[in-house]
Order: structure tokens, then C-alpha cells, then sequence
């Protein structure tokens, strides 16, 4: 199906994301449009998949990571039990990117004047900072914000800047937010932050 921009819209269903399913699929399809040949993709495993995807697709292709992944492995390793989790992971993020400053306001806005609540609710400063806080303000809010990344020197710097600043932090039981692994992995990562950027 080809959308109203050109972009063509594909569904493959394959036993395993395992290499070789995900390659027969996408020879089939090559093989029903010629002409298909993709600029950008998107991918989980991104740059460390690159010669898989250009064999494929040809050696202009442009890889990027998906958000969802980079973010994921180092998430993966904090402990979510402990209390200061929600402030880190708030942080780690604003270390990657931030959010449209109109699109920010605008949710502002309409949170204080009680146009987003069913009910009618006008939220205070108090109670937006801690909807920020918490998994509510992404699952209800995530498509109003666009995300702005920052560069990657910019978020490379700011994520060593959050490991230093949460790897030996405790929360008042005594829960360590990190790991074992979170230091070395979220060290992994910034090398992988440039993947994530949009082109212009």
C-alpha cells in the first residue's frame, strides 16, 4: 500500500527476528517491487547490523537506532524498586533529548485550564512536576511532545554526566539504583547516541 507521501507500507510476518527469517522476507519483497530501495532504516541493532542491511539494500542506506533501544539497555539494568528511579530515569532522558518548547507549553497550558482531564481537573505546578515523574506523563501525553535530540557530543557528555551523578546513589532503604552492568553498558551506549539523530 503506498500512503498519500509515497511511503510504502509493508507487512511481514516471519517466525523469528533471527537474520535469516527477516532476509527471506525482505527479498520477497524486493523481488515484487524492483524498485524498492529504502534510504533510511530503522533498527534495534544499528550500526552493529549495518553490513546485514546495506547487503541488502545497497551501500547508500542510512542506519539509524531506534530511541526505544538505545534507552532500553540502559534501563534494563536500574533497579525499578528503588525510589529514586523515576527521578533518574527523568534525567537520563533529558540527557538524550527535550521536548518542543511550544508543544511543551501548549501541554502546560491546557493540563492548568482542565482541557485535558475528562473531569475537568485544572492541575497545579506541583502536581504537572510530578505527573513528569511518573509513567502517566508518557502514557497519556507522548503524542502531543515532539522530541528534540540534542547533538550527539551534547548527549554523550550529559549521559557520562548522569552515570557519575546516579551510580553510587542509594535511596533512603538502602536500594542501589544501579547495577552491576549500568555503568559499563550506558558507557556502550554513547557510542551508539549519533544513530538516533533524525536527519534534517
Amino acid at each position: 500500500m503506498c500512503t498519500e507521501t509515497g511511503e510504502i507500507v509493508t507487512l511481514g510476518i516471519v517466525k523469528s527476528t533471527a537474520a535469516s527469517q527477516v532476509s527471506h522476507m525482505l527479498q520477497e519483497i524486493i523481488a515484487k517491487r524492483p524498485t524498492f530501495r529504502p534510504r533510511i532504516i530503522y533498527t534495534d541493532t544499528w550500526p552493529c547490523s549495518g553490513d546485514f542491511w546495506m547487503n541488502i539494500f545497497g551501500k547508500c542506506l542510512t542506519g539509524r537506532l531506534g530511541l526505544f533501544h538505545l534507552m532500553k539497555r540502559i534501563l534494563d539494568t536500574l533497579n525499578p524498586r528503588c525510589a529514586l528511579y523515576w527521578k533518574a530515569l527523568v534525567e537520563f532522558k533529558a540527557s538524550v533529548y527535550r521536548y518542543h518548547d511550544v508543544d511543551e507549553a501548549n501541554l502546560i497550558r491546557q493540563l492548568k485550564n482542565g482541557k485535558m482531564a475528562k473531569d475537568g481537573k485544572c492541575y497545579s505546578d506541583l502536581e504537572i512536576h510530578q505527573l513528569q515523574h511518573s509513567k502517566r506523563w508518557k502514557q497519556r501525553y507522548q503524542e502531543y511532545l515532539r522530541k528534540i535530540f540534542h547533538p550527539p557530543d551534547t548527549a554523550k557528555h550529559w549521559l557520562v554526566e548522569w552515570s557519575n551523578k546516579f551510580k553510587d546513589m542509594k535511596d533512603s532503604d538502602g536500594k542501589s539504583l544501579f547495577s552491576h552492568d549500568t555503568e559499563k553498558v550506558a558507557l556502550e551506549q554513547t557510542k551508539k547516541i549519533e544513530y538516533i539523530q533524525d536527519l534534517e
